[in-house]
């Protein structure tokens, strides 16, 4: 560094704007950022992004934090008529079953449809996640089960029935599953 050049001039020379990527059908990601605003609209020099439901409204919000600036928080507040979503904790032992691997099952839909996420506890450099498994549901209005791989590799069916609401799962407490219950 340059003599009186101050922490930030060395870092404004790392800044960039955040880029956002939506998931398609085909398995790509498509560039979304010009449509999120504030979130990619700054020019900063960002570490980590954590992610978690702030709000309690039901969708995931972020938390950004910045090199030699502030953390920034986003509160997702897209419209969501029509839309239903399940968050699942999963516990054993007490404690948040990181690594469980989660399926939900709506089997009220013309094709049984499922989704499947792992209970992971961060996806970016130096944060933390909430450790609730957020599903998007869209219109799907009732889930008839979960289906859980523990980290131990015990599997266990619970059933569910509610959206739009954080569900519980304690190992131990489902219905057990050997063989080909689960793949």
């Amino acid at each position: 560094m340059e003599p009186g050049a101050s922490l930030g001039d060395f870092w404004n020379e790392y800044a960039e704007p955040n880029l956002f990527f939506r998931g398609t059908k085909d398995g790509r990601f498509e560039n979304i950022s010009p449509s999120t605003g504030a979130f990619c609209s700054r020019v900063e020099v960002s570490r980590s992004l954590a992610l978690g439901d702030l709000d309690r409204d039901g969708d995931v919000d972020c938390v950004v934090t910045n090199v030699d600036n502030m953390l920034r928080i986003f509160l997702n507040d897209a419209p969501q008529a029509g839309s239903h979503w399940l968050q699942v904790r999963a516990r054993v032992h007490g404690r948040d079953a990181i690594g469980a691997d989660i399926e939900l099952v709506a089997e009220n839909t013309p094709q049984a449809k499922s989704w499947r996420r792992p209970l992971i506890g961060t996806y970016s450099y130096a944060s933390g996640n909430e450790l609730a498994t957020h599903f998007g549901l869209g219109t799907v209005d009732q889930v008839a089960l979960a289906r859980v791989r523990w980290p131990d590799g015990t599997r266990e069916q619970f059933d569910v029935g509610s959206v739009d609401c954080v569900v519980t799962l304690q190992a131990g407490t489902g219905t057990m599953l050997t063989g080909k219950d689960h793949e």
